[in-house]
């Protein structure tokens, strides 16, 4: 969990990894519902690797 994500995938890709879904806001279903911004990008082994924060 970060508090910036848009930052922290800008320094993600800055280093050359491959960002597979960029930042965005969602909510999860939930009561109460649970806002959240997510961004995904693939990690130096393949791996997927989630950044998220509250909102």
């Amino acid at each position: 969990m970060t508090n910036d994500v848009d930052t922290c995938i800008e320094r993600v890709r800055l280093a050359g990894y491959r960002i597979t879904t960029e930042p965005k806001d969602v909510v999860l279903d939930s009561v109460p519902p649970y806002p959240l911004r997510i961004a995904f990008f693939e990690g130096p082994l393949g791996e997927e690797i989630e950044i998220l924060m509250e909102k």
